[in-house]
């Protein structure tokens, strides 16, 4: 005959080791040894103990990062300290050491921008001198500053994609430090490169003819034509069948 032993989820959770022992007073059962793990509940403020917005990995790896936090955490202790106040003294030294934006972090043009910019202008400016070209002479030339242009342009790109994708990288493998900031980059990184855009890319539908259209007149004009087709179809069919 077997007995049964209700067990909460919680409790089932902390058990680490269950065997039958033969050690124990003589019986027709069969003693149970177990090996549970065992938590503190001295302290239940799970809001001020979360990790937040505190870069943790950054205090624990920075050595000027961490003698600040260590400086501040002195500094705000008062004397004989409680163990709720010992935890704000530290939730407020990581808060004032390091943090992280909340928000969805910027994409990859975003970070480089500074570098990039400055590149895609001066682009723009030789194309804008080829359109406005009186002197055909020089043209060979400015082709070839264009030709140059257009690959330091997609040089820094690739550069700054990489940079981007790296540094969400190492944050994805600090999943035992921050999880949730590790599967917020997992999930960026899973994105691509186009993940940050929120605007929809509008749908350019082609004519008749196969040509995509050139601007919104023409392509609501194809839009119109497509589903006039699609919805006003006849199909012959056999009344017969």
């Amino acid at each position: 005959m077997l007995d049964s032993i209700s067990v909460s989820s919680n409790g089932v959770k902390k058990v680490r080791d269950c065997k039958v022992s033969k050690i124990g007073v003589p019986s027709d059962h069969s003693a149970i040894m177990l090996k549970f793990c065992l938590t503190s509940i001295k302290y239940k403020d799970h809001s001020e103990l979360s990790n937040g917005i505190i870069d943790w990995h950054a205090i624990r790896t920075d050595d000027s990062k961490r003698s600040q936090f260590n400086s501040l955490i002195k500094e705000n202790l008062p004397p004989n300290p409680s163990y709720t106040a010992y935890n704000r003294a530290i939730m407020a030294a990581g808060y004032a050491t390091a943090t992280k934006s909340k928000d969805r972090r910027i994409g990859w043009f975003e970070n480089d921008r500074e570098a990039l910019q400055p590149l895609i202008n001066k682009k723009a400016e030789i194309l804008h001198n080829i359109r406005a070209l009186d002197d055909p002479s020089k043209l060979p030339d400015l082709q070839h500053a264009y030709k140059v242009s257009c690959k330091e342009v997609k040089d820094r790109s690739d550069l700054a994609k990489h940079k981007w994708a790296l540094a969400l990288g190492n944050e994805a493998n600090n999943l035992n430090v921050t999880p949730k900031q590790a599967w917020q980059a997992a999930y960026e990184i899973r994105d691509g490169v186009k993940g940050h855009h929120t605007t929809p890319a509008p749908k350019i539908f082609k004519n008749s003819e196969g040509v995509l259209a050139s601007s919104k007149q023409e392509n609501v004009n194809n839009v119109e034509t497509h589903f006039t087709r699609v919805f006003n179809s006849t199909r012959p069919f056999n009344v017969d069948a």
